[in-house]
């Protein structure tokens, strides 16, 4: 009787170990997720990318779709970024991380005179050199056919 006793308790132990691994990495997935950057812009990759002074991997604007380096409009878009953002301030909240490795975020820049801040995602599109990426946003900024 004891050695079924102790094999049910190892057993009941093992489960709940388990279970408490499982949620935990869940709960670190979540808040890897929602991760939320602030710092200055240090460089502009092109029209939807950018880099954050202390953050190493690259930030793509969720929801951005501009212009390939090549293609017409690539260093209007670019351009338009760089004058926008460059040296400011920023808070990127991650939504995702796309298969090179980079962060999805939406981007804002405080703005002054005590508005809201500013959606860079929203001004990108907003400024017609870049086009919603209506594959991820399902419409969220409403200009999606």
């Amino acid at each position: 009787m004891p050695s079924s006793f102790y094999r049910f308790n190892i057993l009941s132990l093992l489960f709940v170990l388990f279970t408490v691994a499982i949620n935990s990495h869940a709960d670190e997935k979540k808040s890897s997720a929602l991760k939320t950057y602030t710092a200055v812009v240090r460089h502009i990759v092109d029209g939807d990318s950018l880099y954050l002074v202390g953050v190493q991997k690259q930030i793509r604007l969720w929801g951005v779709d501009a212009p390939e380096l090549k293609e017409p409009g690539y260093f209007a878009a670019r351009n338009a970024l760089i004058k926008k953002v460059k040296g400011k301030r920023l808070r990127c909240v991650t939504q995702d991380h796309d298969r090179y490795g980079r962060i999805v975020a939406r981007c804002f820049m405080a703005a002054s005179n005590n508005k809201l801040a500013l959606d860079i995602n929203e001004w990108m599109l907003k400024s017609r050199t870049a086009k919603e990426y209506c594959y991820f946003t399902k419409g969220f900024y409403g200009y999606c056919n």
